[in-house]
């Protein structure tokens, strides 16, 4: 839904579809230290901007028109520590830094027409634990958790993006077998209830989660 000021439309809201496509770079770093009884990462990706453009269609109200915006991808920095009390036992601990305050607005343009999108975004830091252990030869299980805080105010809440500050509970197993390596793994996100007071576009409360099951294979030529 975008918000237009026009002599057809003097304050409006309009549902149209937006089809654009771009292209950004991005320069990754990576450091492992090992020792025999732990590791210490580092990782670093820079932040980039993408330049879109496509096509603009309002729902059988306008003919198709140009459309471009840019969006600022943010800078993340993660550091993470792994630990072995036991040749078959790594306790892992992570912490990962998203600078989401580079996304202060999305300036979409329609035609002649500028519509910025305020998102005004927040930093968020992210924290997670894990432990995998090896029971035997064949069979590896792995268990974890995550605390992962939502970038989004209240004052641009959006339902396209009703996030919130959530919990990551993930449980799987590696199991080899004569035919090749077969991945299992559980997850759910538990998030908070996220309510947003009245005065607010979108008041009201929000409430979500997520069950998700994979299941991969591997085969080493």
């Amino acid at each position: 839904l975008f918000s237009l000021s026009s002599p057809l439309f003097p304050v409006s809201m309009v549902e149209g579809k937006m089809e654009v496509d771009g292209t950004g770079f991005a320069p990754n770093l990576g450091f492992l230290y090992r020792k025999d009884k732990y590791r210490i990462g580092f990782t670093y990706r820079g932040g980039f901007d993408i330049d879109y453009e496509g096509d603009f269609k309002f729902s059988s109200l306008l003919p198709e028109q140009d459309a471009k915006t840019t969006i600022e991808f943010p800078q993340i920095i993660g550091l993470g520590i792994a630990f072995f009390p036991k040749d078959n036992l790594k306790i892992e601990t992570d912490a990962e830094w998203v600078e989401y305050s580079c996304l202060k607005k999305i300036p979409v343009k329609i035609g002649g027409t500028t519509v910025p999108q305020q998102k005004n975004w927040d930093d968020c830091l992210n924290i997670s634990l894990g432990v995998e252990y090896k029971k035997s030869k064949k069979i590896t299980l792995k268990g974890g958790i995550a605390y992962i805080p939502s970038p989004v105010p209240d004052s641009t809440f959006e339902p396209s993006t009703s996030d919130a500050d959530g919990i990551m509970i993930s449980l799987g197993s590696d199991i080899t077998t004569n035919i090749g390596k077969i991945e299992l793994a559980f997850t759910t996100v538990v998030f908070e209830e996220r309510n947003i007071k009245e005065g607010k576009p979108y008041d009201g409360k929000y409430e979500s989660d997520v069950y998700a099951f994979t299941i991969g294979y591997k085969k080493e030529f």
